[in-house]
């Protein structure tokens, strides 16, 4: 089954060229052109992974991330022009699973794509993790090590799925 991607992007032309990149995959592509319709759009569809610009009208990318992560845990990464520090940080913390930079060679961003999509299905193929010895389950709330059950607190799955979607990056 091919994958569905929202792109969000006021500028028309990004969107037309990672449209047709991302159908080139095989992907089934929907588009949002500001905050307000892609939000609606996330509430109203499943996708298996959002790309958001921060710079957006009506909405913000952040505001629109942030209003996502309260009903859902699809995969966003943010695709902007604002490349700074504070701008990848903020959109981390807003509920961002990655951050690319524009301008970007096609095939860097489709092969971190293909990353981010590949980690997030095959780790949290919905809402589990399997490594072989450790297996959660974080909306059960359960979790085994070697088939020993662990007892965390509800705040510590949620910190424990947060820091396990975001490998290799530091987190406040």
């Amino acid at each position: 089954m091919a994958k569905k991607v929202l792109v969000v992007d006021d500028e028309k032309l990004i969107v037309k060229g990672i449209r047709f990149s991302l159908e080139q995959d095989g992907m089934d592509v929907d588009c949002a052109y500001d905050g307000e319709e892609a939000l609606a759009m996330a509430r109203a569809n499943e996708y298996d992974m959002i790309l958001l610009d921060i710079m957006l009208p009506k909405m913000d990318g952040f505001e629109v991330c942030q209003a996502i992560r309260e009903f859902s845990d699809m995969p966003i990464v943010m695709l902007t022009a604002k490349g700074d520090d504070m701008d990848k940080i903020l959109g981390l913390e807003y509920g961002a699973d990655d951050y690319v930079t524009k301008p970007f060679p096609m095939s860097v961003f489709q092969k971190k794509l293909a990353v981010v999509l590949g980690r997030l299905t095959k780790q949290y193929g919905g809402d589990t993790y399997e490594d072989g010895t450790l297996t959660i389950n974080f909306s059960e709330m359960s979790a085994t090590l070697s088939g020993k059950p662990l007892t965390f607190t509800p705040l510590e799955y949620r910190l424990l799925k947060i820091l396990m979607k975001n490998p290799q990056t530091v987190l406040t």
